[in-house]
């Protein structure tokens, strides 16, 4: 690499709105961080006080944890598509993604789902 690249390099345009791009999305991800730590208090104690998973809780958990990833690979230069909202929200169209879990408690049997008798 001679001087005239790296000088090109650093003029270039496209770098310098990434490197902006960049830090707008290192706030970002650190907000979606903290809205990712409330989804996991708040399913906590919906856990906790009813013993069942709230499926909004989980699918919006989910595509925010989609949508944080999306912008890490862009900071890490993994990929140069730039996160929402640029591009879709990453898994938000499709349902299939979510996986709903079952709570099984020591009361309930984990084969059908139905309390021991013993």
């Amino acid at each position: 690499m001679n001087q005239d690249e790296v000088k090109r390099n650093l003029l270039s345009l496209d770098q310098w709105l990434r490197m902006l791009l960049m830090a707008c999305y290192l706030v970002v991800a650190w907000v979606v961080g903290l809205v990712l730590v409330i989804i996991m208090v708040a399913q906590t104690l919906v856990v906790l006080i009813t013993a069942e998973l709230n499926v909004n809780l989980q699918r919006f958990g989910a595509v925010t944890a989609a949508y944080l990833y999306q912008i890490v690979i862009y900071l890490v230069y993994g990929s140069d598509e730039k996160p929402f909202p640029f591009s879709p929200v990453p898994g938000a169209a499709t349902e299939e993604t979510i996986v709903v879990a079952e709570v099984v408690t020591p009361d309930t049997d984990r084969d059908n789902g139905t309390q021991n008798q013993g």
